[in-house]
């Protein structure tokens, strides 16, 4: 029914139903400029807020950079998320590139995975490596030869462990697999124990044969490999394992209070060093 209808069903002329209706348009006019000025402010005003909160993370003080960090995750991600992109691709202080890229981690979505992407190549070590961090929890097949390109290029000591975290993350490539076999033997021992926790850390099966070789020769690396295997739960390790377990039951030549002999066994650390802890008779 239109209005005039309305109008004349209800016995009213229709001059004065007109008149109604522009007087109500009207005030819902008046009403509705100044809120959505007000709404506009309301959003610019933490906006502004914000970005200073972020240059905070930058800040010498620990307890500034802290109550930044909290302050930002509280932030609604419509409005935090925009601005930490922001400050991760292009800040002046390369130290809050970082923390923005690791609070953009936090909160994830579209916008944060496309950044990501982007700073696998970023000139920031530490950007770099929260990217590849992100990339191992978030894995993309298609991500798989830039990663096998970096790995070629990526000598940070910092940076590359998370590269091979990432790399083991992309682990169903088979050229992926096949790299990170013959990582294990290439390159500085840290870079190869970092090798080995990734892999035992991403159960790989594919890597036992050569994990039980290191595993079974004296070198700086057997720890590290025995753990791996032991993540790893293949039972084609246990034989080293129990080899492993053998050996460290040797009797030591110094005598304790309560007993001849005492046995000295080494407990396996993360980095291939090692702790002696002996046992007294208590």
């Amino acid at each position: 029914m239109t209005v005039d209808g309305a109008a004349r069903a209800s016995g009213k002329p229709v001059s004065r139903r007109r008149t109604w209706y522009r007087v109500a348009a009207a005030v819902l006019a008046a009403w509705g400029l100044p809120c959505s000025l007000l709404a506009a402010t309301a959003f610019a005003q933490p906006r502004a807020e914000l970005a200073g909160t972020i240059t905070d993370l930058g800040d010498f003080d620990y307890t500034v950079r802290m109550e930044a960090s909290r302050r930002i995750r509280r932030v609604e991600p419509g409005i935090a998320v925009p601005l930490l992109v922001e400050a991760a691709a292009g800040h002046q202080d390369s130290y809050v590139q970082f923390r923005a890229a690791v609070l953009l981690s936090g909160f994830g979505g579209a916008r944060a995975r496309e950044l990501f992407r982007r700073s696998l190549d970023a000139p920031n070590d530490r950007v770099r490596a929260a990217a590849y961090e992100a990339v191992e929890h978030d894995p993309d097949p298609a991500l798989a030869p830039r990663l096998l390109s970096a790995l070629e290029r990526e000598t940070s000591e910092f940076v590359r462990p998370a590269l091979l975290r990432a790399l083991a993350a992309h682990d169903d490539d088979p050229e992926v697999r096949e790299q990170l076999v013959r990582d294990i033997d290439r390159g500085e021992g840290l870079f190869r124990a970092a090798v080995i926790e990734a892999l035992g850390e991403r159960g790989a099966t594919y890597a036992v044969e050569p994990l039980m070789r290191i595993a079974s020769e004296a070198g700086p690396l057997r720890d590290d490999a025995l753990i791996a295997l032991g993540r790893i739960g293949d039972v084609r390790a246990l034989p080293v394992i129990a080899a492993a377990r053998a050996r460290r039951r040797i009797p030591c030549s110094l005598s304790c209070r309560r007993r001849p002999v005492c046995w000295e066994s080494t407990v396996p650390t993360r980095r291939g060093t090692s702790s002696r802890l002996s046992s007294s008779g208590r």
